[in-house]
């Protein structure tokens, strides 16, 4: 039984311009069994019963690429002559042309991959340590609670009357 998928797929590659070998490489290198390639290429070929599909070229000439925007002088003129025909009369202004600057390439490391060691100010050590004994002292009061809290209540209770 001959895959459809393989046999449309090969149909399509060959509507593109590629050569039949191109698309059974493509088929093959994607992962389909040879045999199945094969077999599908064969049923194309009787399906279409001319000369070998590898050796047909189509011969189109290439389409060149329609221009979209007119030339800016032509628009310019345009504007130019609505402008007098409306009564509007501005200064005449040639479009001028942009001044690139040249950028010099240069070495840029990137922040995001630079893994190296990072230098801390001395005020962020102080915070982070200050931070530390106060998260320490914390947990020593927790502890301290957990194990002596009905002597806390009794200081408490006693101290408020």
């Amino acid at each position: 039984m001959v895959n459809q998928e393989i046999v449309e797929g090969l149909k399509l590659a060959l509507h593109r311009g590629e050569t039949l070998k191109q698309a059974m490489m493509s088929f093959f290198n994607s992962g389909y069994d040879r045999n199945e390639i094969q077999e599908a290429a064969r049923a194309l070929y009787t399906q279409q019963d001319v000369i070998p599909i590898e050796h047909q070229v189509k011969h189109t000439p290439p389409e060149k690429p329609k221009t979209i925007f007119k030339p800016l002088n032509q628009l310019v003129k345009k504007i130019q002559s609505q402008t007098k025909e409306q009564g509007f009369e501005k200064p005449n202004q040639v479009p001028q042309e942009i001044v690139k600057e040249n950028i010099k390439p240069g070495v840029f490391t990137q922040g995001v991959s630079d893994y190296g060691p990072k230098q801390s100010s001395p005020k962020k050590k102080l915070l982070l340590i200050l931070l530390l004994l106060f998260f320490i002292c914390l947990l020593g009061f927790f502890i301290v609670w957990f194990f002596f809290k009905e002597q806390f209540i009794t200081l408490i209770s006693g101290l408020t009357g």
